[in-house]
């Protein structure tokens, strides 16, 4: 016979307190799997919106793993892409995948601990695709590489948005080159300038060397200075000016009337002015000779001692002189 028995009432006491401190532990592991879970799910879902994937590779087992599936990345039907690294390289250009292949075989030598570039992969439709592609060596006992891990995210619409970028870069470049009217950049705050074109040089008589780095203001390219300062009240109210009248002085001291246009242009991050003016020189001489011209006309038909009558083609009064008038008792 047992030497204790203890009351029924104790053993259902002491059974009921075993099975509740047995539980708390399940109910705490049940609610961390449930938050782990909900966390792979909500990375999971972040990868597959940012079109990224991971992969780790024991190589040791040769054994390669994935998060996230890299078959729409490659253009593939989803679940097609076999894991394999040759089958990946398959899908690459032509001139990147021996690239991509040298690269990840050094980090396996221990010639390189990691790598970070970008390769292009050809879709089965023929579209060029951009990846981002990111490797990391994990090093074992002597120095071998035991396993490599890294990221693979499509950059394609980030790669299409900078090229447009470029582009858009090299048109301005080539209009501002190309422009047979003077243009300068400069910085807003100090008008410093950042760029000037042939046209600038031509008609300012300083050479590009001399323009950048320093103001109109320091060149003494405007005459009156009023000027500037009024351009520049206009500019700050309008956002942009078009055919300002003033004058500038060249380097070799002669001056010039132009007309300036100018308007704000971030540039950067940093606010400039893009400045354009045309030497409107020779088209004021020719106007004020024309001017001179049309006095001295009038003062020779108006005190001619004959009768001057102008009539047009169709026999209207055009011009009579005073001794027309006289004559004529008009």
């Amino acid at each position: 016979k047992p030497l204790f028995r203890p009351p029924p009432q104790t053993i259902l006491f002491l059974t009921a307190l075993f099975l509740g401190l047995a539980t708390v532990p399940l109910v705490l592991v049940n609610r961390q799997l449930r938050r782990a879970v909900q966390q792979i799910a909500r990375f999971r879902a972040v990868q597959q919106e940012l079109h990224v994937v991971t992969w780790f590779w024991d190589i040791s087992q040769d054994r390669a793993q994935y998060d996230g599936d890299l078959s729409p990345l490659l253009g593939l039907a989803p679940g097609a892409f076999s894991g394999r690294f040759d089958d990946y390289l398959r899908c690459l250009h032509p001139e990147d995948a021996p690239i991509a292949k040298h690269r990840l075989f050094d980090c396996i030598k221990s010639m390189r601990p990691s790598y970070r570039a970008e390769e292009r992969a050809i879709w089965p439709d023929g579209s060029v695709h951009w990846l981002a592609v990111e490797g990391h060596a994990a090093f074992g006992a002597g120095g071998r590489v035991t396993r490599m891990s890294g990221i693979i995210a499509d950059v394609t619409e980030r790669e299409r948005a900078e090229r447009r970028i470029r582009e858009s870069e090299h048109k301005f470049a080539a209009v501002f080159a190309n422009n047979p009217e003077a243009t300068a950049l400069s910085r807003a705050s100090d008008g410093v300038m950042l760029e000037v074109n042939e046209a600038w040089t031509q008609q300012t008589g300083y050479s590009r060397a001399q323009g950048l780095g320093h103001s109109a203001l320091d060149l003494g390219l405007w005459l009156n200075r009023s000027d500037r300062e009024a351009l520049l009240i206009r500019l700050a109210a309008d956002g942009q000016v078009s055919n300002f009248s003033t004058r500038f002085v060249r380097a070799d001291s002669s001056t010039a009337d132009v007309l300036v246009s100018c308007t704000n242009l971030p540039l950067n991050g940093e606010a400039c002015i893009a400045w354009a003016w045309r030497d409107i020189s020779e088209l004021r001489r020719l106007e004020l000779a024309r001017a001179e011209s049309d006095r001295r006309y009038r003062t020779l038909f108006d005190s001619a001692l004959d009768a001057i009558v102008i009539v047009s083609p169709q026999g209207a009064l055009v011009d009579i002189n005073a001794f027309g008038l006289r004559a004529t008792g008009y």
